[in-house]
């Protein structure tokens, strides 16, 4: 599993759309907290036609590297 970090990607600041253009780019999940606006943007996108590996919405209480833990323990240890 790789995993970075919006900081580590240079995400920070960017827009949804954008954020959403640049994992479609690098096939990439997105893993957010963004529960807020991402699901709209996100659809929006996919009408756009536009092709992504997906969003994973985390709610803000659960932090991401424990929502990723559960993922590998429930997927098989990806």
């Amino acid at each position: 599993m790789d995993f970075k970090r919006a900081s580590e990607s240079r995400l920070d600041g960017l827009s949804d759309l954008r954020i959403l253009e640049l994992s479609s780019r690098d096939e990439r999940l997105l893993v957010t907290h963004d529960v807020r606006t991402m699901p709209a943007h996100f659809s929006q996108f996919l009408t756009s036609g536009a092709n992504c590996p997906g969003v994973l919405l985390i709610p803000q209480q659960i932090p991401v590297h424990t929502a990723i833990e559960e993922l590998a323990l429930h997927l098989g240890g990806i």
